[in-house]
Parts: structure tokens; sequence; C-alpha cells
């Protein structure tokens, strides 16, 4: 899970702040790190959540730049995403709604999303890879399902990248453990 909430613009104030899962806040520490941030990482207890806040104009305005919008689920976000960029904005979409199978004897990577806009961003850029699609008016369930295009797919988004959620990224690196143990 990962959550942006924001306060309006105003020409005063810039503000937004990025929240995961406890168990993810690793995550956040690499954002920091990524972008020169220097603000706390605070824990809400309540939800186990971490989350940190951005409050420096330039950040905030680049990130409205790219349509990163508060609940993303809910809205088409996608905008201005230079093509060098778009794997690794897949990999980041994947990490917060996508899913690997963990049962090694299973081939399958879904996404799950709420927009429309946003699956046919996916679709178009994940075509070669995509087996079907399924939806029920609320969600579109988008998935990997082929052996070969399991793998090209978790590669795609995976290899020689260098920010990612660990625990996707162990998912991912034990599935092609398994694949290289079986030759």
């Amino acid at each position: 899970m990962v959550r942006t909430t924001y306060k309006q613009p105003t020409q005063q104030t810039y503000s937004m702040r990025i929240e995961v899962k406890d168990d993810d806040k690793k995550h956040l520490e690499k954002f920091k790190s990524s972008v020169g941030l220097n603000a706390d990482i605070k824990q809400r207890k309540n939800r186990n959540t971490s989350s940190v806040t951005i409050s420096r104009k330039k950040l905030v305005i680049d990130l409205w730049k790219y349509g990163c919008v508060e609940n993303k689920t809910n809205k088409g976000f996608i905008k201005n995403i230079p093509s060098k960029f778009i794997r690794h904005f897949l990999r980041g979409f994947f990490d917060g709604d996508g899913y690997i199978e963990k049962d090694s004897s299973k081939y399958r990577a879904s996404l799950v999303v709420k927009s429309e806009d946003i699956a046919d961003f996916i679709k178009y850029h994940l075509s070669s890879f995509i087996t079907h699609i399924e939806t029920d008016g609320n969600y579109y369930r988008i998935h990997i399902e082929r052996k070969d295009e399991f793998f090209n797919f978790i590669n795609y988004l995976y290899k020689d990248s260098s920010i990612y959620l660990d625990r996707k990224f162990a998912t991912y690196k034990k599935r092609i453990e398994f694949l290289d143990s079986r030759g």
C-alpha cells in the first residue's frame, strides 16, 4: 500500500505526504535519499503505517507536474512521463498495486487498478506481457500468466533496478533463482 495525501496548494503552502505500510518503511528512506529530502518519517500506530511529508516547493510541483495526485487508486494520474522513466514508473506502480504469485509452480503477476486511464496506460506499455484483463465495473485486473511473459515482465521491472519495494524484489529474486535452479 502506498498512499499519497496533499494539502491543496496555495501561494504559501506546498505539501505532500507519502504513506506506506510499516513493513515498507525502508522504502521511504530510499525515497528520501534519492531526492535529497531531510524530513522525519512518522509512524501512525493506529493504522500501522509510516509516512514522510514533502514540503519542498519544487519537489511538490514536479510531482504534481507528472500527475501524482491524491488517492491514485481512483484517479488517473499519469502525465508527461519521459519515456526513459516509463519502466521505473511501472515498477513503482506494480510495487504499490501489483502482485507476484509466490507459489513457484505458478507463473502469475497481476496489477489491480480502479482508474480506466491507468489501466489504458498499463495496457499500452505492457501489451507484450499481458495475458488477459478482467473487469467487474469497479476494477481492472491485469494478468501476466504465461511462463515466458511472466519472467520477461518481472525482469523488465526489476533487473538492474536500484529502487524498489524490498518485499516485491525479494519475491522476484526467489522466482528467478527457482528458474535458474531448474536450468
